[in-house]
Order: C-alpha cells, then sequence, then structure tokens
C-alpha cells in the first residue's frame, strides 16, 4: 500500500477547521482507494509567531522538506510569503460562486450576481 506523507499547515482564522475537514475527506478517500495517509502538523502564520517568533519557522520549512504534500489553512499576515518563495509555490485558486441568501446583501444587483460560477486561478 502507497503511503503519502503530507505536512498539515493550519493556520489561523478558519484555516484549522479548513484543514481538519480535508483531512477528514482525504482519511475517507485513502481507505476506500487503498493508500495511507501519514499528517504531521506544523505551525505557521501567528501560532508560529507566538512560538518561535516567526510566521515560518525554519522548523516548520524542514518539516515541508521531501514531503509528498502540503495541506495549507490560512494565515492573516505572517508567514506565507515566506512558504511560497522556499517552495516555489505560485497557484492561487480563488472560486467566486454567491451565496442566493446573500445576493440581496451584496452592492452589485443581484440579477447580475444570480448564476455567477468562475474560478479565477493567480
Amino acid at each position: 500500500m502507497r503511503e503519502y506523507r503530507l505536512v498539515a499547515l493550519p493556520g489561523e482564522g478558519v484555516g484549522p477547521e479548513v484543514v481538519s475537514a480535508a483531512l477528514t475527506v482525504l482519511t475517507h478517500l485513502a481507505a476506500l482507494h487503498g493508500f495511507a495517509v501519514r499528517v504531521e502538523q506544523g505551525l505557521i502564520g501567528e501560532p508560529a509567531v507566538h512560538q518561535f517568533g516567526a510566521g515560518f519557522p525554519e522548523v516548520t520549512a524542514q518539516l515541508c522538506e521531501g514531503t509528498d504534500g502540503i495541506l495549507f489553512g490560512a494565515v492573516s499576515r505572517a508567514g506565507l510569503l515566506e512558504l511560497r518563495k522556499r517552495f516555489d509555490l505560485f497557484a492561487n485558486l480563488r472560486p467566486v460562486r454567491p451565496s442566493k441568501s446573500l445576493l440581496h446583501r451584496s452592492s452589485i444587483k443581484p440579477e447580475k450576481l444570480d448564476g455567477v460560477d468562475i474560478l479565477f486561478v493567480r
């Protein structure tokens, strides 16, 4: 059975919740498709600043070296640029899919937003 080594970097804000949900899905997919996932946790963003004094500390960078993947959550400011530079990461996916229940709260007319489903790749 193939085993994949991942590093989870939940970060802050919604990051821990999103990473936790992604790991739940990944665990189910691994069981369904016959592979294993070994996940190690790392710190990035404010949690890393509090513990190590840097948004992307060297200990986190070393943990990420040689992994099969990095599961990144969210950060407000510290750490993301360093992560991108260190591992030459450049893609950023930004989906736009407005919720029908919130269309009336937008500064854009609801009829202009209804049905919008776009993915920006930066």
